[in-house]
C-alpha cells in the first residue's frame, strides 16, 4: 500500500476523532462510584505519585501495587483514555477513594468485568462529552453575539454632540479615538461594502478577498479604509517612513484584504475581546497596506489601548517607560480577561469550613513556578493529597502570596490563575482543567509523537513523509503537542511548519501514482488536482505564493526533487514563462546540529505521504 494512502485514513480517523467523540460503552454497566463495592481488595491503602504521567502508566503501576487488574480504555487503541494524563500526590488513601478521584477529574467511569477476582476497566462515557459539546456550542453563540455587538460599537458612526464626544472620551476612550480618527465611520462604510468582513470577524474565521472581486462600493471603502488607517499611523509615529504608494488606489484590484490572517485570533477564547485583525498589501508583503487589530471597546483590554492613543494624541511621547508601561498593563488586563471568560465550565465557589484546609502554610517553589510544581509544594506544604487531570503546560500565572495563608486560599489562588475547578468530597483534593473538553480535542495519539520524536533522534532531522504528517494537524495540534515539547523544540520545525503548511497538505492529499509524477522529471499538471487538493494549493500560493495566485492552474506544473535526506526543492512551471518559482524546505536538524549527519542506514522513502499509525 502507497504511504499516501496511509496519510488519507490518518485524515480520516482524525475526522472522527476531534470532534469529541467516543467509542460505544463496554458491556459491564458503568460503576460512576466503585465506594459501594464488595471488594475488600479496593479497600487497602496505597501511597503513589505520579508527575505528568499517562493513565495507561498509572493503572499499570497501581495495579502491580494492590493485585487489582486496572485497565485503562476500551482496548489498546483507546488512546483518547490511555494517553491522558494525570498528576497524583496522595499518601495512605483507599485505593477504591483514588479510583473515585480519578475518575472524576478526568470525566471518566469504571466497569467492573464478571471475573473472579474482578477487574476494573476506566474509561471516557459519551454523556460527560455530548454534555460539554452542548455547552461549547452554546458559549460559541453567545461569544458570537457579544462579537457581533461589540463590531457595531467600534463601527458606530453616529453624528454626536461636543458634550456626547467629551463623554465618550472618558467614558470609553477606545471608542473615542476609533470615531475622532475616522477609523469607526471607515469600517461601518467597509462591513457594509464588504459584508463578508464582518462575517469572518464574527465567526473568529480567516477570511481572503481580492482587489479584483470587490464590487466598486467595495473598493472605495477599502480605499477609505486605507488612507484613514496610514494617517493614523503616521500621527502616532511621525518618523514611520510611509509604505503606502501614493497611487494606491488604482491598483487596489492587485491587493489582497485579509480578515485574521496569520494570527491566533482564530477560535482563540480570547477573541470576546481580542475580535480579530484586518491587514491587506501587494507584493511579498501580507499587510504593507494596512494592519490592525480590533478590540471589544468596552474591554479593559481596549482601555490600556485607548489611554495610549490619548496619551499620543496630547503629544506625549513613545519612551521606553511607556512602551514598558503599555506591554505590562496590555498583558495584565489579557490575563484577567483571560482568567474570568466565561467559557468552559462555571467556576465553583467554596465555603471556607473544612478544617483540613484551614491549616495556614506558604509554598516553597521557585520563581515563576508552573501549575505542576504548585501542585506539589501545596501537597507538601499543606500534607494533602492531591488528583489532577493535566493537559499540557498549562495556560496562566497564579499570585502565591510569599506570607502563610490557609491551604484553601492558596488552592483558590492557583485554580483562578490556571481556570481550573477543584472539590474534596473526602480526602483527596481534586482538581480539573474548566477547559477540559477544548484541550481534549488538541489530543492526538502519543504514537504518532513518539514516531516523529523516534525519527527525529535517530535520523537527526525529519523526512517529507513525516512533515506531511504534521502538516495533517491542526495549529492547536500541533502547538500542545509538538512545538511545547523539548525534543522538536530544539530543531527548526516551526518554521517550517509556519511557511510551507498548506504545500505539504496539498502533496499529503496526492494519491501514489500523482506523488510520482510529482517528482518524476517531467512533474505533474496541477490541472489534474482534485477540488480538495486545489483548495490546499489556493491558500498555499495565497499566502506563500502570490505570483502564482491568479494563474490558471492548467498553465502549471509542479515537479519535486530530493536534494539530500529530508531536504526538498519544489519547482512550479509556469507556461510560457522561462523563469520556474522554486520553493526549497530547509532541512529539519535535531537540536540546530548541522554538521552531523543521518544515521547510516538511513533510507528516504520515495516521498510517499505518511502518518504514524495509531
Amino acid at each position: 500500500m502507497g504511504g499516501i494512502k496511509i496519510s488519507a485514513s490518518i485524515l480520516a480517523l482524525m475526522a472522527v476523532l476531534f470532534v469529541g467523540r467516543c467509542v460505544a460503552d463496554p458491556a459491564p454497566a458503568p460503576t460512576a462510584d466503585v465506594g459501594g463495592n464488595s471488594d475488600s481488595r479496593l479497600l487497602q491503602k496505597v501511597t503513589y505519585r505520579a508527575n505528568e504521567q499517562r493513565v495507561k502508566t498509572i493503572l499499570a503501576d497501581l495495579s502491580k501495587m494492590t493485585g487489582v487488574t486496572l485497565t485503562a480504555g476500551q482496548s489498546l487503541d483507546d488512546w483518547q483514555v490511555r494517553d491522558r494524563k494525570m498528576i497524583i500526590s496522595v499518601k495512605d488513601v483507599p485505593l477504591v477513594n483514588l479510583m473515585n478521584s480519578m475518575a472524576r477529574v478526568m470525566k471518566f467511569t469504571w466497569s467492573k468485568d464478571k471475573h473472579e477476582p474482578p477487574g476494573y476497566r476506566l474509561y471516557a462515557v459519551q454523556k460527560f462529552l455530548a454534555e460539554a459539546q452542548a455547552r461549547e456550542e452554546q458559549q460559541e453563540a453567545q461569544c458570537r453575539k457579544q462579537c457581533l455587538e461589540a463590531l457595531d460599537k467600534i463601527a458606530d458612526s453616529r453624528t454626536l454632540s461636543e458634550t456626547e464626544l467629551e463623554k465618550l472620551k472618558q467614558d470609553n476612550p477606545y471608542s473615542y479615538v476609533m470615531r475622532v480618527n475616522g477609523m469607526a465611520p471607515a469600517l461601518d462604510r467597509l462591513f457594509r461594502a464588504v459584508p463578508s468582513v464582518k462575517e469572518a470577524l464574527v465567526a473568529g474565521e480567516e477570511a481572503a478577498i481580492r482587489g479584483m472581486d470587490l464590487s466598486p462600493e467595495g473598493s472605495e471603502a477599502l480605499a477609505r479604509l486605507i488612507g484613514v488607517s496610514n494617517t493614523w499611523s503616521l500621527k502616532l509615529d511621525p518618523a514611520r517612513k510611509g509604505v503606502l504608494p501614493d497611487d494606491f488606489r488604482s491598483r487596489l484590484e492587485g491587493i489582497t484584504l485579509r480578515v485574521n490572517w496569520g494570527t491566533h485570533l482564530v477560535k482563540d477564547s480570547l477573541r470576546r475581546w481580542r475580535l480579530g485583525r484586518i491587514c491587506g498589501g501587494w507584493g511579498d508583503s501580507e499587510y504593507d497596506a494596512l494592519d490592525f487589530e480590533l478590540n471589544d471597546p468596552d474591554s479593559k483590554l481596549a482601555g490600556v489601548i485607548g489611554n495610549y492613543f490619548l496619551h499620543r494624541m496630547a503629544g506625549g511621547e513613545f519612551t521606553e517607560q511607556v512602551k514598558k508601561d503599555l506591554t505590562a498593563g496590555y498583558r495584565r488586563e489579557q490575563m484577567a480577561e483571560w482568567q474570568k471568560m466565561d467559557t468552559g465550565e462555571s467556576q465553583l465557589e467554596h465555603p471556607e469550613d473544612d478544617p483540613a484546609l484551614s491549616k495556614r502554610t506558604s509554598l516553597k517553589t521557585e520563581n515563576r513556578a508552573e501549575f505542576t510544581d504548585l501542585l506539589w509544594a501545596l501537597s507538601e506544604s499543606a500534607e494533602l493529597n492531591i488528583v489532577s487531570d493535566y493537559f499540557f503546560k498549562p495556560r496562566g500565572q497564579a499570585k502565591i502570596p510569599a506570607e502563610e495563608t490557609s491551604a484553601q486560599k492558596l488552592i483558590d489562588e492557583i485554580t483562578r490563575g490556571y481556570r481550573y475547578n477543584w472539590d474534596k468530597p473526602r480526602t483527596i483534593v481534586e482538581f480539573w482543567s474548566r477547559d477540559w473538553f477544548t484541550y481534549r480535542k488538541q489530543l492526538i495519539p502519543e504514537v504518532w509523537v513518539e514516531a516523529w520524536r523516534k525519527t527525529l533522534k535517530e535520523t537527526r532531522t525529519l523526512d517529507i513523509e513525516d512533515l506531511m504528517g504534521l502538516a495533517n494537524l491542526t495549529e492547536d495540534q500541533f502547538k500542545a503537542n509538538i512545538a511545547c515539547d523539548k525534543d522538536f523544540q530544539g530543531s527548526n520545525i516551526e518554521g517550517t511548519m509556519e511557511f510551507h503548511r498548506e504545500l505539504l497538505r496539498t502533496c499529503s492529499l496526492l494519491d501514489k501514482l500523482q506523488w510520482e509524477r510529482v517528482m518524476s522529471s517531467s512533474g505533474l499538471a496541477l490541472s489534474e488536482l482534485s477540488a480538495e487538493q486545489l483548495a490546499h494549493f489556493n491558500k498555499f500560493t495565497a499566502s506563500k505564493a502570490k505570483n502564482l495566485r491568479d494563474l490558471a492552474p492548467s498553465l502549471l506544473t509542479l515537479r519535486g526533487e530530493l536534494l539530500s535526506i529530508g531536504d526538498y526543492r519544489f519547482t512550479f512551471t509556469i507556461q510560457d514563462v522561462p523563469e520556474p518559482v522554486q520553493f526549497w524546505f530547509p532541512t529539519i536538524r535535531y537540536r540546530w546540529i548541522d554538521e552531523m549527519t543521518p544515521t547510516p542506514g538511513h533510507n528516504p522513502p520515495s516521498g510517499a505521504a505518511q502518518s504514524p499509525r495509531p
